[in-house]
């Protein structure tokens, strides 16, 4: 089991979150045919 001092800190998972859900965005919008294009918009909107 991991400790807690091992975790990462809530700044660094949010850091992630928000790399990742830029990703995302930049897939969905580099392919607007995929499924996504729509949720990118919209997520786009949410971290602007």
């Amino acid at each position: 089991m991991t400790s807690v001092s091992d975790m990462p800190h809530d700044d660094e998972l949010i850091d992630l979150a928000y790399t990742r859900a830029l990703a995302l965005l930049e897939a969905s919008l580099a392919d607007p045919s995929r499924k996504e294009a729509a949720s990118a918009t919209r997520l786009s909107t949410l971290l602007a």
